[in-house]
């Protein structure tokens, strides 16, 4: 597939949502801002009420949306919908959903050109082992170019009742039918299957390596942009205990 030169801030959004994740999310943020000072970053809130994150966006230069849990299996595809509506809202070459203990190291030196969903791509499942055919991208950092977006978004696919039934629809592995199980969705297999019924190419992206719960090694910044990483940094951990220092004392003077 044919790519593009180095996208400039104004090309890209980002897209995150939190869920029970503020500290991780405010490592995520820090890093984001080093490598792209004035892309922008929308914040969505999956049913986390925690008062913190509207001024962990302003902090960050972000926008903020207070929403409804949508991670719950009785909302399908809502979750992937709302996504791509405030995407589209103010519509940009490309899109990035990145997870909250994702970590962008610099900044993306190409980008599919053509309609593509992009990122990692998952030919075997991490828990079963259960080959997948086709595969799926990873959901940690998941790329967006405009056309596809708008396909997927436009069509409705996200809001069919067929994924209301996980094993006829998404749940095509061991490893999705227990998540099914939990009363959980999966952001990446509803979007392959998604991506599937309409045919939109999901492609392989070496910009970024994604895994679910595998350490990735990075050496020479050979990815922008890697997940997981669970563990808050040293000094963010010292400036999250400093900031909540303070607030208490402002808290206690009132």
């Amino acid at each position: 597939m044919s790519t593009t030169a180095e996208p400039g801030d104004h090309q890209i959004a980002f897209f995150l949502q939190v869920y029970r994740d503020h500290d991780l999310a405010a490592a995520c943020l820090r890093r984001l801002r080093r490598v792209y000072p004035s892309a922008r970053v929308d914040v969505v809130s999956d049913g986390d009420d925690d008062p913190r994150y509207p001024a962990l966006a302003r902090r960050f230069g972000a926008s903020f949306t207070r929403g409804e849990r949508l991670y719950a299996l009785a909302c399908g595809g809502r979750l992937h919908q709302r996504m791509l509506d405030a995407f589209l809202a103010a519509p940009v070459p490309w899109l990035f959903k990145i997870d909250p203990d994702s970590a962008l190291h610099r900044r993306f030196r190409h980008a599919p050109d053509a309609c593509a969903v992009f990122g990692t791509l998952e030919r075997r499942t991490e828990g079963s082992g259960t080959v997948l055919d086709p595969p799926s991208v990873q959901g940690g950092v998941v790329g967006f170019t405009l056309e596809a977006a708008r396909r997927l978004r436009d069509s409705g696919i996200f809001l069919s009742r067929e994924l209301l039934d996980p094993e006829r629809s998404w749940a095509c592995c061991p490893d999705m039918v227990r998540r099914a199980g939990l009363g959980l969705v999966s952001f990446d297999f509803i979007l392959r299957w998604a991506c599937m019924r309409l045919e939109v190419p999901m492609v392989d992206y070496d910009e970024v390596r994604s895994m679910w719960r595998e350490e990735v090694r990075n050496p020479g910044l050979r990815y922008a942009a890697t997940h997981p990483h669970k563990r808050v940094p040293r000094w963010d951990r010292l400036r999250l205990a400093w900031s909540g220092l303070l607030r208490a004392r402002a808290s206690g003077q009132r």
